[in-house]
């Protein structure tokens, strides 16, 4: 999970990485912004082959619920 996390955490270039964990809002995390909803959403399709569609993306509240795409 830690590691899924991490990978995360580099895709949408977050600077506060020590902060954030998998309870955190995205609200609260300021790279959660259009740049980084299209980074998350190219990191889904190429490397774990799923296409996160719009309403799924709206969804989205904590980073927990990110990386349950993540497989």
């Amino acid at each position: 999970m830690q590691e899924k996390l991490q990978e995360l955490l580099d895709t949408l270039e977050c600077e506060n990485q020590a902060n954030i964990s998998t309870d955190t809002d995205l609200s609260d995390i300021e790279e959660w912004d259009s740049m980084g909803k299209i980074s998350l959403i190219t990191l889904l399709a190429t490397k774990y082959n799923y296409t996160l569609s719009f309403d799924e993306l709206k969804v989205l509240s904590k980073v927990s619920d990110i990386l349950k795409f993540m497989k």
